[in-house]
């Protein structure tokens, strides 16, 4: 009897919840080229502060433990050494759409000071580059301004 009591209980509408370390990443073909992409929210690759590759540069990709691409440089000092260590991680990569790709840069410059100058650099870089510039800082002396 209270096994059948047992059979007509209402089935549990409980929730299961799946941690994001549970779930398995996706398998990268490593026999193909990756297409590096990059939308509004993510992106499908990593970028290392070792060479700090922008788009456009020659890059290979290196697969991490967490089956995440790493893209690094072809001149990278790191990027030779996993190419060494760990060849059969290292795949093809090219970048996609790059005119979408944000990323973070610095630009030093230097030069003679004069009236103008600091304008005329930044409508160098903003209007025929198309550069966003979030920051700056420019000091002067001797004539001479760095920034």
């Amino acid at each position: 009897m209270k096994q059948a009591m047992n059979a007509l209980k209402k089935p549990s509408l409980e929730a299961k919840t799946v941690a994001l370390d549970d779930v398995p990443p996706l398998k990268i073909d490593r026999k193909s080229t990756y297409d590096l992409k990059e939308n509004d929210f993510s992106k499908n690759f990593i970028v290392p502060l070792c060479c700090n590759p922008l788009p456009g540069d020659d890059v290979f990709g290196f697969i991490t433990d967490k089956e995440e691409v790493e893209v690094h440089k072809r001149s990278c000092q790191t990027g030779m050494k996993l190419k060494s260590n760990y060849g059969g991680r290292i795949i093809p990569v090219e970048w996609g759409d790059y005119r979408q790709y944000s990323f973070l840069a610095t630009i030093a410059f230097s030069g003679i000071d004069r009236v103008g100058i600091l304008n005329n650099i930044l409508t160098k870089i903003s209007e025929e580059v198309a550069v966003n510039i979030q920051g700056m800082s420019v000091g002067s002396k001797d004539g001479i301004f760095e920034g």
